[in-house]
């Protein structure tokens, strides 16, 4: 009787001890599924019966100072199909979508679309994406049609009317690394957030046949359109400027050049043109040496450009008038181990004022600028007057 007792007793010690170990064993494990991996297996089982339709947001247009397009965005459509909707055969289906589709770099020529289209609806899937950027006129004929099965999506596509025309102010849209819309250098990447809006979101619960549940989750999040930006440039000029660059560059065998042109009572930037460019809208045809704008993004020396600066600060300190001659203009003028030349090598002894400045006289420069305390003085007091 003693001895069944005993066993008894020792196994109710070994049960009270196995209970609170398998009971902690129970909570930890609860812990780690529902809180260590609670997230994750939420988000799988949402995946599973949720589907998320990104509506995409138009980008915002850049504009010139009169309010013509320099970047516009057109709107486009992405044709699918959803077989289960289908009241047509496949064939019967291609042969409609031939009818009204164009064809593309992807398939230029009508077989070509026709082998596409097919090798698209025998995927093993109930929802297929058929064709990117279709026109209006091509989503028109196909809802003409009234095709069961058949929908569309806006698609937005950026364009630049006046191709290279203010191409490195403007910049260029590429993809992110996820393949989103970025925007890269110049205003484009520069406004990239303002100009690209806000994706909006539809999230719906189907069931597993993919079906939409009527009664189930269903979200709708508006895509924000983006901003409009308006430049202070003036489309003519910049053309005319481009246009002057050009010939400026093949005259004198330069190898790049820079124009800008300021509102002098405002500061506003009418034009700022640079060669070589390139066009925003085929930027992956160009070297991406000419993706940045040099008028803003390299160093550079005054150079001439500072010789009017000089010959203002000496006007405004009386040490010259416009007749002034220059009598040390008859050649090169050596100071320490330089020697000053003229740009064309020629030289022009007793040249006034006025003509220094028309020949960009460099010896006429030297000539000014003496004594150099003068200015050192005078020069920042023009510049910030």
């Amino acid at each position: 009787m003693l001895k069944t007792f005993g066993i008894t007793l020792t196994r109710l010690r070994v049960v009270s001890y196995l209970i609170p170990i398998i009971t902690l064993v129970l909570i930890g494990r609860l812990f780690y599924w529902m809180v260590l991996r609670g997230p994750e297996l939420q988000t799988k089982a949402s995946r599973q019966h949720e589907t998320v339709t990104v509506l995409k947001a138009k980008r915002g247009n850049i504009l010139d100072s009169e309010g013509s397009v320099l970047a516009g965005t057109k709107n486009l459509y992405h044709l699918f199909v959803y077989k289960p909707q289908l009241t047509i055969s496949k064939n019967d289906l291609v042969e409609k979508l031939l009818i009204a589709l164009k064809t593309d770099q992807e398939a230029s020529t009508e077989a070509a679309l026709r082998t596409f289209i097919q090798g698209r609806l025998s995927l093993d899937s109930n929802w297929i994406s058929l064709k990117h950027y279709l026109s209006d006129d091509e989503k028109t004929k196909i809802e003409s049609e009234k095709i069961a099965g058949l929908g569309f999506e806006d698609e937005f596509v950026r364009y630049y009317p006046d191709a290279s025309l203010s191409g490195q102010v403007l910049g260029f849209v590429g993809q992110d690394a996820s393949g989103g819309e970025q925007g890269y250098f110049g205003l484009e990447g520069y406004f990239d957030r303002l100009l690209k809006g806000r994706e909006g979101k539809i999230r719906t619960e189907r069931d597993a046949q993919g079906n939409p549940i009527l009664i189930g989750n269903y979200q709708f999040f508006h895509s924000v359109e983006g901003k409009t930006l308006q430049t202070s440039l003036d489309k003519r000029m910049q053309y005319l400027s481009e246009i002057q660059l050009k010939e400026g560059l093949a005259k004198y065998q330069a190898k790049s050049g820079s124009v800008i042109i300021l509102e002098t009572t405002t500061g506003k930037v009418r034009t700022m043109a640079s060669f070589p460019n390139y066009d925003p809208g085929k930027f992956s045809e160009f070297d991406k040496s000419t993706y940045k704008n040099p008028a803003v993004a390299d160093l550079i020396e005054p150079g001439s450009v500072f010789k009017p600066l000089i010959m203002a600060a000496a006007l405004n300190e009386k040490l010259i008038t416009p007749e002034t001659q220059c009598d040390i203009c008859a050649g090169p003028i050596t100071i320490g181990k330089y020697v000053i030349r003229t740009w064309d090598e020629k030289y022009n002894p007793l040249t006034t004022m006025t003509d220094v400045i028309v020949h960009s006289d460099n010896t006429g420069m030297v000539f000014v600028a003496q004594p150099p305390t003068l200015l050192v003085r005078a020069l920042p007091l023009l510049l910030f007057s």
